[in-house]
C-alpha cells in the first residue's frame, strides 16, 4: 500500500507568501498613483510625501498618518473631498483584479 505524504502545511505557505508578494504589488500600485500630480492637492507636499502601504497576513493598507489626511481624503463642509487613495484604487482596479486572476 501507497504512502499518502501530506504537503499542506508547504502549499499553504507558499499560497501565503504568494498572497502577501501580490498585495505587496497591488498597495504599490495605489501607493504610487496616489503620489502622481493631480492625486493628492499640494501645498507644502507633505501629505503626498506621508501616503504608504503597509502588509500583515492577508491585507494591504494604503494611507497617511498625517492628521488632517482624513479631510484631503473625505473633504469638509468648506472644501470638496479630494479622495487621492480612492481615486487611486479606482485607476488600478482592474490591474489588481488580473494581478489575482478575477476577471
Amino acid at each position: 500500500m501507497a504512502k499518502i505524504k501530506d504537503n499542506s502545511k508547504a502549499i499553504i505557505a507558499e499560497s501565503d507568501r504568494l498572497i502577501k508578494q501580490k498585495l505587496e504589488i497591488a498597495a504599490l500600485m495605489v501607493e504610487r498613483t496616489a503620489k502622481l500630480p493631480g492625486y493628492c492637492p499640494v501645498l507644502t507636499g507633505t501629505a503626498r510625501r506621508s501616503i504608504t502601504r503597509f502588509i500583515e497576513k492577508r491585507r494591504a493598507i494604503v494611507g497617511s498618518n498625517v492628521e488632517y489626511f482624513p479631510y484631503i481624503e473625505l473633504g469638509t463642509s468648506k472644501m470638496p473631498a479630494h479622495a487621492p487613495l480612492r481615486r487611486a484604487l479606482e485607476t488600478n482596479q482592474n490591474r489588481i483584479r488580473r494581478l489575482f486572476g478575477v476577471r
